[in-house]
């Protein structure tokens, strides 16, 4: 025959039996659905499971601290204000001094603490900031006495230490008396990659005001090629892209003091510095005398051409 006749699909439920187009839809969209369901309760009971968890984990971790007799009180805290009253004789090393000759010797530092991790109530990782150098510290729980206690390194801290050390704001100014080791991959987040600093002391020098700053030393620092190119899926946020903060300008500006600490505005100012002492240099070579001009006036000025 020229005109074939079209075969007719037919549709069948799990037992066989032929149905209509509408009924195998709807017995597919409930398989969908029970998928879909059996899922979120799996995904639920994992979160409640993990939720109990760290539950527990954080009621141990609270017992073990308010049990514990401080052993190194004298160790931390917060440096009271000098006023220029006193002259302390204490000599602070610059992270970029830091090299094999101090490894396995300890040295005080004083920056701003850019970041903090913690990993458990026993163990932080502080990122210490000078200018546009970055140096690791690290700070484990051991105590002497306790022949029980493990840690990566044997210098004394207390869980009443590393909650403090937990426990200081960011961007605040502190100091660090720290051990230099050399870690065994290098620290591929800091500037001083080669070394470590153990933590066997942590002062507070100046203490952030704010309970929150506007944004993140991070999310300031990154560049525009991180919000062109597409980011890889994090599994933790199931499978999702990492949104990245794009810091706006005027948010910049509206928090000047915060945004003249990031890495990008120190080398602006470095690069500005070197031009002028380029010009200083050569000017004075020709036998020029640089003189500083009034810049105050006895009234407000209302536009620039008067000054």
């Amino acid at each position: 025959m020229a005109d074939q006749q079209k075969k007719e699909k037919v549709f069948k439920d799990d037992d066989g039996n032929v149905i209509t187009k509408e009924e195998f839809l709807k017995l597919k969209k409930a398989k969908a659905d029970a998928v879909k369901a059996r899922k979120a309760q799996e995904a639920a009971e994992r979160a409640e499971k993990l939720r109990l968890e760290q539950e527990a984990k954080k009621a141990k971790e609270e017992e073990e601290f308010n049990n514990e007799v401080d052993f190194v009180t004298e160790m931390y805290g917060d440096l009271p204000l000098n006023q220029s009253q006193s002259r302390e004789n204490i000599k602070f090393t610059k992270l970029l001094e830091i090299d094999d000759s101090m490894v396995n010797q300890t040295i005080r530092v004083r920056g701003r603490l850019q970041n903090k991790r913690v990993v458990s109530g026993k163990k932080i990782f502080v990122i210490l900031r000078q200018q546009n150098s970055t140096a690791q510290c690290v700070v484990s729980y051991y105590n002497p006495n306790d022949e029980s206690a493990k840690s990566d390194n044997k210098i004394p801290a207390s869980l009443h230490m590393i909650r403090y050390i937990q426990n200081i704001p960011t961007e605040s100014l502190i100091d660090i008396i720290g051990y230099v080791v050399k870690p065994a991959n290098k620290v591929k987040s800091c500037t001083v990659s080669d070394y470590e600093l153990q933590i066997k002391g942590a002062y507070t020098v100046s203490k952030t005001t704010k309970a929150k700053l506007p944004y993140t030393f991070e999310s300031a620092t990154r560049p525009d090629e991180k919000f062109v190119k597409d980011e890889p899926e994090d599994k933790r946020r199931g499978g999702q892209k990492e949104q990245a903060v794009r810091v706006t300008l005027d948010t910049c500006l509206n928090n000047r003091v915060f945004d003249l600490r990031t890495i990008t505005n120190h080398a602006i100012f470095k690069v500005q510095a070197g031009v002028c002492k380029i010009f200083r240099n050569f000017l004075d070579s020709k036998g020029f005398t640089e003189i500083h001009t009034p810049k105050l006036i006895g009234a407000a000025s209302d536009v620039a051409v008067i000054l």
